[in-house]
C-alpha cells in the first residue's frame, strides 16, 4: 500500500523515495509509526532507537525520507569517525585510504538507504573514540545507543574493555582512580539490551526478543560467515 501511494504522488516521491522502500525499511517505518506492538510481534526483535529517530522527523517529513535523512546524517558522522579514530592509530594517508575504500565498496549504498547500518557504525565508532581518549561516559553512552541501533552492539564491551585494560597499563594510579566510571560505561552497554529486551516483555506482553527471532524470523547463532556459505551450497 504505502509503495503504491508513493508511486502515486509526485515526481520527486517516485523517482527518490519508492525505490528505497524495500526490506527492512518497511519493518523501521511500521514501528515508527506504531510502535511496538503484541499484534506485531514479530516486529518485537527490532531495536528502538532507529525508528524513534525517524518518527521524531515525521512531523516535519514524511517517514521515509526521515528514515534516509537519519541514515545520510550518520553516513557522514560514520566517515568523520572512521578517518579520526585511523589518523589517530596510524596516519593521515591510511586514513584516507580507509575512508575512500569504505565510501566506494559496492555495497556502501547501504550507508544511505533506510537502514540501520550508517546510525549503528557512527554510534560504534562514537563509543571507540571516545574510549581511545579515555571519555568512558561517553564512550559508555555512544555503546548504549548503537546497542539500541543493533542488538550487535553489546560487543562493544570487548573493545571497550580493551581500552579500559590498555589505560591500565599506561598509568595504574590515573586508571583506577576513574575505576567507577569505566565501570558504570561498561555496564551501560548491555543494560540498554536488557532494559529493551524487559519492556517488550513486560510492557508489550511479548516473548522475549531473542525467541521471537529464532520462532518467528528462524535465525540462530553461528559463526560469522556460516550464513554465507549455507547460501551458496544451497
Amino acid at each position: 500500500v504505502v509503495y503504491s501511494e508513493l508511486m502515486q504522488e509526485s515526481h520527486f516521491s517516485r523517482l527518490f523515495l519508492a525505490p528505497w522502500y524495500r526490506w527492512d525499511t518497511t519493518h523501521y517505518l511500521a514501528l515508527a509509526e506504531n510502535g511496538y506492538q503484541l499484534s506485531q510481534v514479530e516486529k518485537t526483535t527490532w531495536p528502538p532507537l532507529f525508528p524513534g529517530l525517524i518518527r521524531g522527523l515525521s512531523s516535519i517529513f514524511p517517514p521515509l525520507a526521515g528514515a534516509l535523512i537519519v541514515s545520510t546524517l550518520s553516513a557522514f558522522a560514520a566517515f568523520f569517525l572512521l578517518h579520526r579514530y585511523v589518523s589517530k592509530t596510524w596516519d593521515e594517508a591510511v586514513a584516507d585510504t580507509a575512508l575512500i575504500c569504505y565510501s566506494v565498496f559496492p555495497t556502501s549504498f547501504f550507508l544511505v538507504a533506510g537502514y540501520t547500518e550508517s546510525t549503528f557504525i557512527a554510534l560504534a565508532l562514537a563509543s571507540l573514540v571516545s574510549a581511545r581518549s579515555k571519555n568512558w561516559l561517553t564512550a559508555g553512552l555512544a555503546g548504549c545507543l548503537a546497542t539500541l541501533t543493533r542488538f550487535q552492539g553489546i560487543f562493544l564491551v570487548l573493545p571497550l574493555l580493551w581500552e579500559g585494560y590498555s589505560a591500565f597499563r599506561q598509568d595504574r594510579a590515573t586508571f583506577q582512580r576513574r575505576v567507577p566510571v569505566f565501570g558504570l560505561a561498561l555496564a551501560a552497554i548491555p543494560l540498554a539490551f536488557l532494559l529493551n529486551a524487559v519492556y517488550i516483555h513486560e510492557i508489550v506482553q511479548a516473548p522475549w526478543p531473542w525467541l521471537t527471532k529464532s520462532s518467528n524470523w528462524n535465525t540462530h547463532l553461528s559463526f560469522p560467515g556460516l550464513g554465507i556459505v549455507y547460501n551458496i551450497i544451497g
